[in-house]
Formats: C-alpha cells, structure tokens, sequence
C-alpha cells in the first residue's frame, strides 16, 4: 500500500488501512492484478466456484447495464464478476463447442 495517501475505498467510502477494506472487503488494485495470468485465475474460479457475484453480474447487465458498466469503471467491483467473465460464459452458452 502506498504510504501517505489518503485512500477510500469505492465501493463503500471507508478510510482504506491496507490492501483491503475492513467494512466490505474491496480490493486496492495493484498493477499486478491487470495481468492476464491474474485475469485467467480469476475466470476460472468464477466458472467453478459460482457465487453470488456472477448472478448479481448477470441480473444488473440484464436489467441495469449502465450501471454495471459506471460502478465498474468507478472502481466499484467488489459485488461484480470482472467485465469479460459473463461475456465469455455467455458466448460459451450461445456457442458450445462443436466436437
């Protein structure tokens, strides 16, 4: 964590004392969670371990997709999948593989 700043966090407003956010549990993203090894890692708990962050994903895209896209962008993503998850589970669905 950066010394001396003083962080919020985004999902809920709390004065951040760490990497983590001891009311909701959010996140500081480090430019080592953007990779794409991070990102894969990510996606195939999502597929295996479902929670209820992909259904909250899938009903707010489905009913409020402004929304999801604004409080993601905003640094709001402890209750969402990351962006690209229920996309490719979607087209995964649409389009089953063919064998």
């Amino acid at each position: 964590m950066t010394e001396g700043k003083d962080l919020s966090c985004k999902t809920c407003g709390t004065t951040l004392h760490g990497d983590y956010c001891h009311v909701c549990g959010e996140k500081l993203l480090k430019p080592e969670d953007k990779s794409a090894k991070k990102w894969l890692g990510d996606l195939l708990s999502n597929i295996w371990m479902l929670d209820g962050k992909l259904f909250n994903s899938l009903k707010c895209l489905l009913l409020k997709p402004g929304r999801f896209a604004r409080d993601y962008s905003q640094g709001i993503r402890k209750p969402y999948v990351k962006p690209l998850n229920p996309f490719l589970m979607v087209n995964l669905i649409y389009f089953p593989p063919q064998g």
